[in-house]
């Protein structure tokens, strides 16, 4: 059976080394260690890193992703965006740092500031989380203020 090193198995999996250890901590992947001259090394077998690959989630790689890279002409828009994460995130009563990120493609640490500044809408409850209506009032007030700021330049 082949079996792969720590950093192998990170590179496999495209996970950072804390991910590995919190996988190993909750026996989400089997690990076999092994004595050596340099202290106790883990070793992973192949079988499980692929079953862990395969159960990976999709990460978010934009605002958009489609389940299927060709869009048929006919297809009606509301259809389109029903195959889409964004629209499953409009749903939501309420959202996190990160689905408010996503959505908005504002900074986090943007966000951050204007919840603790008061300008936008949230409430701590395992993380900040906010309304999407709150949201959408906070980026409509950034484009007045850069409409104003714009009508005074020649």
């Amino acid at each position: 059976m082949s079996e792969l090193n720590k950093k192998e198995a990170i590179a496999y999996l495209n996970i950072s080394e804390r991910t590995l250890e919190r996988y190993v901590k909750k026996h989400k992947v089997v690990v076999r260690y092994e004595n050596t001259e340099h202290g106790r090394k883990p070793f992973f077998p192949l079988k499980e890193l692929e079953r862990i690959k395969e159960e990976q989630l999709p990460t978010y790689q934009g605002a958009i992703t489609h389940k299927s890279p060709i869009i048929p002409a006919q297809q009606p828009a509301m259809q389109l965006w029903a195959d889409t994460e964004i629209m499953q995130l409009s749903f939501k009563l309420t959202l996190n740092l990160g689905e408010a990120t996503l959505i908005s493609g504002i900074e986090r640490s943007r966000l951050l500031t204007a919840i603790k500044s008061g300008k936008l809408n949230a409430i701590k409850f395992k993380g900040w989380r906010m309304r999407p209506q709150d949201l959408r009032e906070y980026v409509d007030g950034l484009w007045e203020n850069f409409e104003r700021l714009g009508s005074d330049r020649p």
